[in-house]
């Protein structure tokens, strides 16, 4: 046995060397399990279980290419059980193992395994058979036929559908919008707010092989104007309600169909009278490839105007299992949402459970501090989704210890809660499980962080360990936090990150790979460009750069710390200060806008701080106004800042960093500053701001 375990560390030496992963990966797995399992009756399961891992990783993506199907299956077969015996004495010679490290690797790949297995093979069946069309259609469909009669959607205002109503209303909008011209591959933006409709509309669309571009419901102006170009579409439809958006930019060129609050409007009596609810031909999407676009989701403007992030088939077809995988949602449970359905998060991760596992989904228009127990109770829901700025408001709700816990939420699943708010969270409300995960709409870097009953990895945004981190090959890179470039070695190759070191989050991008996959912005080739990071480790390699700055502990788990350069977050969006800038243009009286964000005590994120060089023609009473009308309500600025003196460099560059270390204290910073209140902006003395953690900004 002792020649045996040194064979096996040369054979896991070796497969580290040549990047076949798999292999070490499994007897790696095999050691977890030793020390975690203690029912005998369960060795043997487990070891299938892990037997079925190693054949869904990615070497099972060249088995029909470049070996034969059984000497795979049987070179892995062997190895996994050579792992599963022989790797606690192997581990032995690296040194004493840290059994609570191993027993979270265990945990992740447990959550992960049917997901990845399920992906993985769709990508391969969809390669060998050549095979086309819409797969997450598919999906639904089997899942109407499982569900017929079960509740799809639940409007906190009393609306409800089931599987097989929301399937017909589907139907009879693909035959009215085909009805009026949309073809497959054409692209129909999207404007409405949180509503059957949304839902029905966007599978609508893909089943007759149409793509759906997500608009921001808050865009007005130049930024809705410019959305809707980058689309490339002619085609919105919208809400009667929201046509008042639409009416801020000349939108002569579209054809627009609205739905109302009734079935007189136009367009929603068509549908109702008029639309077929036979379902549309399957030879309509037979043509839509896997890595083909199937939605746009807009970004909130990182660097400028918003950014239409494509996402594919196939990777809406994975985004629709990761709750489940990273929370343990299944269809009978009662998923509620109150976030906007036009970010991913909401629409593709949310509304997936509903798709794939057949999930009843309550959905809200709107987050509600004052509703969301109320509802919860009253819905019977066992989940909801949140972001950090939600868990604040219902903290600052009046204690009710009686209705705070009067529900049935077995799980809460979002990003964004803060460390410090995280157990006293958890422990008002009564919420035993938390799954904090990190993603971008367009990026490829996905971790989770599932907390129960323990206090580990409070406030992390996810995990990545050695197997996780191996196999992913996502990682944290040093960077120069004033400029925001790479740093690099005397080689040339970037650095990577010590614990608990700040640096940047990357992520290998894999072209063809749905988890590492990169497909850019539609119509903007030299932004998509930017968030390359080209020659990190070897020549030629390629990462997604996050912009976000994180670090990582001893035991794997990773912090978010900051956004890098000109871009902050607040109220779950991203902020361009570039985009804000611009808003102060033209204003009478203002000179020059220098924009950042800054840390409001008891508050997630920056909020939008404008420090500005004014002059006696400058009336600050009618400043919100005239923002309110360039800028999405998230982007307008919270605080105000009159400087007395220029903020520039010697080559007149506008300086943020000594800006924002001041913050928006009036016990620092000496200029006048004005806080946004009750539709104003009104004087910040030292006493509001001690209040601040209190308002609601």
């Amino acid at each position: 046995m002792h020649l045996l375990n040194k064979c096996l560390l040369l054979l896991v030496i070796a497969n580290y060397i040549s990047d076949l992963k798999h292999i070490a990966s499994v007897l790696f797995v095999g050691y977890c399990l030793v020390i975690t399992n203690t029912k005998a009756n369960f060795v043997g399961q487990s070891l299938l279980f892990w037997i079925l891992f190693a054949f869904s990783w990615r070497e099972i993506d060249q088995i029909a290419v470049h070996v034969p199907l059984a000497s795979s299956l049987a070179l892995k077969t062997v190895i996994s059980i050579a792992g599963y015996f022989t790797l606690p004495q192997l581990w032995n010679y690296g040194g004493k193992p840290d059994p609570f490290n191993l027993s979270l690797e265990l945990h992740f790949i447990k959550k992960m395994i049917i997901p990845i297995l399920k992906v993985k093979l769709f990508s391969l069946y969809q390669r060998v058979f050549k095979k086309s069309g819409s797969f997450v259609v598919d999906e639904w469909l089997a899942t109407v036929q499982k569900h017929p009669t079960k509740e799809a959607i639940v409007m906190t205002q009393d609306r409800t559908l089931t599987f097989t109503e929301l399937n017909k209303e589907m139907n009879q909008i693909a035959s009215i919008l085909q009805r009026k011209g949309v073809r497959p591959k054409e692209t129909v933006s999207i404007i409405l707010e949180n509503s059957p409709e949304f839902i029905a509309t966007w599978y609508a669309l893909l089943k007759i092989g149409a793509e759906c571009a997500f608009v921001n419901t808050n865009l007005q102006s130049e930024s809705l104007e410019h959305a809707l170009k980058i689309s490339s579409g002619k085609v919105i439809v919208t809400h009667e309600s929201l046509l008042v958006n639409l009416e801020t930019i000349d939108y002569s060129d579209y054809d627009v169909y609205f739905f109302g609050e009734n079935q007189f409007t136009p367009f929603t009596r068509i549908v109702l009278s008029e639309g077929s609810v036979q379902e549309p031909s399957p030879t309509l999407r037979a043509n839509v490839l896997p890595n083909d676009p199937a939605i746009y989701v807009y970004t909130s403007g990182t660097t400028g105007m918003p950014k239409a992030a494509v996402i594919s088939h196939t990777r809406l077809f994975t985004g629709c299992h990761v709750l489940s995988a990273i929370a343990g949602i299944h269809w009978k449970d009662r998923f509620y949402i109150c976030l906007p359905l036009y970010h991913a998060s909401a629409s593709i991760l949310g509304i997936g459970t509903m798709i794939s596992y057949g999930t009843t989904i309550i959905l809200s228009k709107k987050f509600s501090a004052t509703h969301f127990t109320s509802h919860c109770k009253a819905y019977g829901v066992t989940g909801a989704q949140y972001i950090g700025e939600i868990c604040r408001y219902l903290l600052n709700t009046p204690v009710d210890s009686e209705k705070d816990r009067d529900h049935s939420i077995r799980f809460m699943v979002g990003n964004g809660l803060g460390q410090d708010i995280w157990l006293e969270f958890k422990k008002r409300f009564g919420i035993p499980k938390i799954a904090e995960f990190y993603s971008s709409t367009e990026g490829n870097i996905g971790i989770f962080n599932i907390q129960e009953n323990d206090n580990y990895g409070v406030g992390s945004v996810g995990r990545l360990g050695l197997l996780t981190g191996t196999m992913s090959k996502r990682t944290i890179i040093r960077i120069d936090h004033v400029t925001g470039v790479a740093v690099r070695d005397s080689s040339g190759n970037c650095i990577i990150c010590k614990d608990n070191e700040p640096g940047e989050f990357v992520g290998q991008i894999k072209p063809g790979d749905p988890q590492a996959d990169f497909k850019g912005y539609k119509g903007d080739p030299d932004k998509t460009e930017k968030k390359i990071l080209r020659n990190v480790f070897k020549k030629g390699d390629m990462y997604f750069r996050s912009g976000d700055i994180v670090k990582r502990d001893r035991f794997g788990y990773i912090y978010f710390l900051d956004r890098i350069g000109d871009t902050f977050r607040w109220k779950g969006e991203n902020v361009s200060t570039t985009e804000v800038s611009k808003a102060f243009t033209g204003l009478e009286g203002v000179e020059e806008a220098n924009v950042y964000g800054v840390a409001v005590p008891k508050h997630d994120g920056r909020a939008g701080m404008a420090s500005l060089g004014v002059n006696t023609d400058f009336d600050i009473s009618s400043l919100y106004e005239n923002l309110c009308y360039k800028l999405p309500a998230y982007a307008v600025p919270v605080f105000i800042r009159i400087a007395s003196k220029p903020h520039i460099t010697g080559t007149y560059k506008q300086i943020k960093t000594v800006l924002r270390d001041e913050g928006c204290s009036p016990s620092i910073v000496t200029d006048d500053l004005y806080v946004l209140q009750e539709k104003q902006y009104q004087k910040l003395t030292v006493e509001k701001y001690e209040n601040l953690g209190t308002l609601k900004l």
